[in-house]
């Protein structure tokens, strides 16, 4: 993502000031590069890749934040998702098998919302396409 983002400030015209900072891969672990962020006048955070790493500190930073994530629960206040979503995801794979003539899916989920959600979006998918 970072050597995209820099072919991006090559082709701007250097126009744009580019600082990356690791979140690493722990919750909350971009609270401190936000603030290292904010501390240097950054006008928008792009990142960061995992919803668990949008925090209290992110939401308040007080810039709009483009985050990687899939989780749309973390969306919102400032946090914009770019992520493919679950049901994205679901309704494109159950389109493509129906169109193979493939009528009949088993879902292996995780018994959290995570889950939940891609069972639905499932479900919804089926209705649409006839398949069980």
């Amino acid at each position: 993502m970072f050597n995209a983002a820099q072919m991006a400030l090559f082709e701007g015209g250097g126009k744009l000031n580019l600082r990356p900072y690791d979140t690493g891969d722990a919750p909350g672990g971009a609270d401190g590069p936000i603030q290292m962020a904010m501390s240097s006048q950054a006008q928008l955070a792009i990142g960061p890749v995992f919803g668990s790493q949008v925090t209290g500190a992110v939401r308040s930073a007080g810039v709009p934040v483009i985050s990687f994530s899939n989780d749309r629960s973390v969306a919102g206040n400032g946090v914009y998702i770019m992520g493919l979503l679950p049901h994205q995801q679901v309704e494109r794979v159950v389109q493509y098998a129906a169109s193979q003539g493939l009528k009949r899916f088993a879902d292996l989920i995780p018994s959290n919302a995570f889950g939940e959600s891609v069972l639905e979006s499932m479900n919804i998918a089926l209705g649409q396409t006839g398949g069980t």
